[in-house]
C-alpha cells in the first residue's frame, strides 16, 4: 500500500493555521486607520 502524500494530522494542523491567519487578518482590518489607505493631499 502506498504512503499518502500528506497525513490527516498534517491537514488538520494546516486548517487550524489557516483559520488563525484568517482571524488575525480580520482583527487587523478592524483596527482604526485610513479608510481607503490613501494619504490626504494638501489643498495648497
Amino acid at each position: 500500500m502506498e504512503e499518502p502524500l500528506i497525513e490527516r494530522v498534517e491537514v488538520v494542523a494546516l486548517l487550524f493555521n489557516v483559520s488563525d491567519i484568517a482571524s488575525s487578518l480580520a482583527r487587523i482590518e478592524g483596527l482604526p486607520g485610513e479608510d481607503d489607505g490613501e494619504e490626504e493631499a494638501d489643498g495648497s
